[in-house]
């Protein structure tokens, strides 16, 4: 199963212009910054080509971590801030170290069940300190897309051409799965009328593309 989910996302991030900097995770993210006291670590899940975490302080312990080893190696030799550090990890299996900020950079919808987001959800929360933060903007179905896409829905993973490629639930339900995990919701944001494209289907209206949740999670002190 890992070289099937590796061997896909490399063959995304051989697409140059997948995966780049999201000005919108970016701000949640400086938002996120501004709700702690002074942390000294964070991560990227899903770091892609690792745009994300290079302009913040270079005191702060920064890893980006992706299952591409083409991602990977991509932003080992483009980052300029040498001192973020890049692992090819699969995040659906624990990590041994532990974060204040876990930035997830738009990994979450491109799992493929339920159950992996609530696999991926509990890494997350055992990754984190107690009272840090998990940074999360992820898709969203609404009624317009579940009736455009319904052929190619099954148990809200959305298809194409007969292969899985997200999974996309209502809101309600992301937030059950964040709760269930053990986390709080610190702040959650329906930014009006934002989309997330997909590209698969970029010849469709806008409309019919999902919409977008932005959730800041935290970790329960206790």
């Amino acid at each position: 199963m890992l070289n099937d989910r590796s061997a896909r996302f490399n063959m995304a991030h051989n697409a140059t212009s997948v995966f780049d900097t999201s000005e919108s995770l970016f701000k949640l993210l400086v938002k996120a910054l501004e709700r702690t006291n002074h942390p000294t670590s964070i991560a990227e899940f899903g770091c892609g080509k690792g745009h994300h975490l290079k302009s913040l302080p270079k005191e702060m312990t920064k890893k980006c971590f992706d299952i591409s080893e083409v991602a990977i190696e991509y932003a080992k030799n483009s980052c300029s801030d040498k001192s973020v550090d890049f692992v090819t990890h699969d995040l659906l299996n624990s990590l041994d170290e532990r974060f204040d900020i876990i930035l997830d950079s738009h990994l979450f919808h491109c799992l493929l069940s339920t159950k992996e987001l609530s696999i991926y959800l509990q890494n997350c929360l055992t990754s984190l300190n107690p009272g840090g933060l998990l940074v999360l903007e992820t898709m969203i179905s609404h009624g317009l897309y579940n009736e455009y896409f319904a052929s190619e829905i099954k148990d809200n993973v959305l298809h194409y051409n007969g292969q899985p490629i997200r999974t996309i639930c209502h809101e309600r339900d992301i937030e059950n799965l964040i709760l269930e995990s053990g986390f709080e919701i610190d702040q959650l944001i329906i930014p009006f009328g934002k989309k997330i494209i997909l590209k698969n289907y970029a010849e469709v209206e806008d409309k019919y593309h999902p919409d977008c949740i932005q959730i800041i999670c935290k970790k329960p002190l206790v």
